[in-house]
């Protein structure tokens, strides 16, 4: 090995920190920054308690699905719930709790309530029954119709495919 080739080196790392302190002394010889007294963004701050009508944004509103139960496709259901849902939950009777809850017979029992699975407190203080209804508006939107839900599924934002997934959820019995 040659006895030059560390010194070498080391005249080409000293070159190159000598340089970007020489690039550096120029830069800030070239740049002034002043410093602002103040912040010139300010943010905006609405008091919600002030907000009227439609300045007051609501929740959308999820329409019935009663018309779409009739033609919705539990198969189409099944599908849809296997790729979107089983991450999450399982849907066979007797099946285990994941994340979430087993899903078997979950259509018209009690919201929160199911023995071997520990809810979120929000999901526990919801009082009623997992409707059809209830269901879908559920399903729509996770966070939104039940706050505070551990459930981080974004929703279903397509009516039908919640008809479907609703006609399946209901097959399971």
């Amino acid at each position: 090995m040659d006895p030059l080739k560390y010194n070498k080196y080391m005249a080409g790392l000293l070159i190159a920190l000598l340089a970007a302190l020489i690039s550096t002394i120029i830069a800030e010889s070239l740049v002034d920054p002043e410093f602002l007294p103040r912040n010139i963004y300010t943010p905006l701050v609405v008091d919600r308690s002030q907000l009227q009508g439609s300045e007051l944004k609501k929740p959308k509103e999820v329409a019935s699905i009663a018309e779409l139960m009739a033609e919705a496709n539990s198969v189409q259901g099944k599908k849809i719930a296997h790729k979107k849902c089983a991450q999450c939950h399982t849907f066979d009777q007797g099946g285990k709790n994941r994340i979430g809850p087993n899903l078997w017979g979950i259509v018209n029992t009690e919201i929160g309530k199911k023995p071997g699975f520990t809810f979120s407190k929000a999901m526990m203080k919801k009082e009623g029954k997992w409707t059809v209804e209830i269901l879908n508006k559920y399903l729509y939107k996770p966070r939104v119709h039940i706050p505070g839900t551990k459930m981080s599924f974004a929703g279903l934002k397509d009516e039908k495919d919640r008809a479907d997934v609703i006609k399946y959820l209901k097959s399971l019995k």
